[in-house]
């Protein structure tokens, strides 16, 4: 593949970024994906969390409250839905 992924990212970004990047990809989409690659691999760690610790954990209080990855998931996903929106434009898909 003639885009390398760069190299400071994690595993599982590198994973994302190897599933996502083409090879005809442009300096601003390249940006893009590595930012989208790094969601992606954010998103899936907090749904490994919450998959390994349920979701619904016990609180200080000892009542039950919803996994804090929850929430990181649901924020990495909108992050994933606004570059993936960012970058369509740069693929020239209409």
């Amino acid at each position: 593949m003639g885009n390398e992924a760069p190299s400071h990212l994690s595993d599982a970004a590198r994973e994302a970024w190897a599933e996502l990047v083409t090879d005809s990809e442009s300096a601003a989409s390249l940006a893009l994906l590595e930012a989208l690659a790094c969601q992606v691999a954010l998103a899936r760690e907090a749904a490994a969390r919450v998959h390994k610790d349920g979701i619904l954990l016990l609180g200080d209080d000892v009542s039950l409250v919803p996994h804090p990855a929850l929430a990181i998931e649901r924020l990495a996903h909108r992050e994933i839905a606004t570059l993936t929106a960012k970058r369509v434009p740069l693929l020239g898909v209409a």
